[in-house]
């Protein structure tokens, strides 16, 4: 009977180790996700950016033409 309930709490400790190894991995995944989510806002501010400077820059290209 001891046995049996030795035996039974290595299993739940074994079990309870693996959840957290499993616990562990999962917040490290969510914790570089979310950093490549902030890398990929800024890369889009970055791209809007650039795309707003191109076209200014092609507004006074064709301002400058026009007088000539």
């Amino acid at each position: 009977m001891e046995d049996d309930v030795h035996k039974a709490n290595l299993k739940a400790e074994k079990k309870t180790q693996e959840a957290h190894a499993e616990l562990k991995e999962k917040t490290s995944l969510l914790a570089t996700l979310k950093e490549k989510e902030l890398q990929v806002d800024s890369l889009r501010r970055h791209l809007n950016q650039a795309k707003e400077d191109l076209h200014s820059k092609e507004q006074e290209v064709e301002s400058a033409m026009r007088r000539g």
